[in-house]
C-alpha cells in the first residue's frame, strides 16, 4: 500500500474529509492535505500532524514486535517502499 492509500485509510477510519483535516491542522486550504496524497510523499512531521488529527500515533518499533489489526505498517521490503494495513 502506498503512503497516499494509508493516509486515505486514516481519514476513512477517522471519518474526516481533506477539508476537515486541513481545518483541524490549521491549514488555510485543503490543498496542503490533498497535495500530500496526490504526490504520495511528505515529511515525517507532516505525516505525524496528519496522523494526530486522525487520532493515530506514529510509532517506530522493532520488527520482532509484530503489529495489531488496528495498526498501519510502513515497511521497506526489497528497497521498494510499501505500506500494509493490518487486518485487511
Amino acid at each position: 500500500m502506498k503512503l497516499s492509500e494509508a493516509i486515505k485509510e486514516m481519514f476513512s477510519q477517522a471519518g474526516l474529509t481533506y477539508r476537515n483535516a486541513a481545518a483541524r491542522m490549521g491549514a488555510k486550504s485543503q490543498g496542503s492535505v490533498t497535495n500530500v496524497v496526490v504526490r504520495n510523499n511528505c515529511s515525517v512531521s507532516s505525516l505525524i500532524e496528519i496522523a494526530n488529527v486522525c487520532g493515530y500515533d506514529l510509532i517506530l518499533q522493532p520488527k520482532i514486535c509484530g503489529i495489531s489489526k488496528s495498526q498501519i505498517l510502513l515497511s521497506d521490503a526489497g528497497k521498494k517502499s510499501s505500506l500494509e494495513v493490518s487486518g485487511k
